[in-house]
């Protein structure tokens, strides 16, 4: 279940959110879209780890990184610990590792932190484009009038299942974060643009007013003000010494 919002509309204000009225436009269902869309589907197999199915006791939790989008074959991944390390095969090849340390095998490459608590260990491993496939039967069911809406997905493994729905969720919302993310730095820099011209623009006036007040000595009404008070203060003061003269 998810909840969709308008990042826009909290960046740049709710007017730029807001439709054209000649134009039918959701924006719950438009992000709902994007849930099928390539980049969705690869985000969310990269980032899952969907490639991978554990076998029990095997856990994913073991893996600090993993890359397996490179694999060209559907095989059984296995691993074999020591506290000093762990040897991994794969399809006939064989590597050995070391804790803290990325290991590469087949077009694959794994970091385990620490020792597992088991000697050995398996993962299913898929063809990434398979997995992609198997993601494109999500269904979004938007529940009405709110901005909430219910994924779903069938398949054969209920705990794939759950792992692809909230690995494409996550996905959704990376996607969704840079996408608005680009639209507020696009923004940014459109309003810079034009406060820079805004600026040029009101240089250019000053400095036409002033050569126009230079060229007619015409002044506003504050300033004339200002300097009737300047030239009666000087005719005060003049006018005090004078006094002071003649009283000597």
């Amino acid at each position: 279940t998810v909840r969709f919002t308008d990042i826009r509309s909290r960046v740049v204000g709710s007017s730029d959110a807001e439709p054209d009225q000649n134009w039918q436009w959701d924006p719950v269902k438009s992000q709902a879209e994007l849930l099928t869309t390539r980049a969705t589907l690869e985000g969310a197999v990269d980032s899952g780890l969907l490639q991978l199915s554990p076998v029990a006791p095997a856990s994913l939790a073991w893996l600090t990184s993993a890359d397996v989008s490179n694999v060209a074959v559907a095989d059984t991944l296995a691993f074999a610990f020591t506290p000093a390390g762990f040897t991994v095969a794969f399809h006939g090849r064989n590597a050995t590792g070391t804790y803290g340390m990325p290991v590469r095998v087949a077009g694959m490459s794994f970091t385990i932190l620490s020792a597992p608590p088991v000697a050995s260990a398996k993962f299913a491993v898929a063809l990434r484009e398979d997995v992609i496939s198997s993601l494109k039967g999500v269904k979004v069911d938007r529940r009405l009038d709110t901005d909430i809406a219910d994924f779903s997905l069938e398949g054969a493994d209920p705990v794939f299942v759950q792992r692809a729905l909230n690995a494409m969720t996550l996905a959704l919302q990376t996607l969704s974060q840079a996408s608005d993310k680009e639209f507020a730095q696009e923004r940014r820099r459109f309003l810079d643009q034009q406060a820079r011209k805004t600026d040029s623009i009101l240089e250019v006036q000053r400095a036409r007013l002033s050569q126009f007040r230079t060229s007619s000595q015409a002044f506003n009404t504050k300033e004339q003000i200002s300097q009737q008070q300047q030239s009666l203060g000087t005719l005060r003061t003049r006018r005090e010494e004078l006094a002071a003269d003649r009283d000597v």
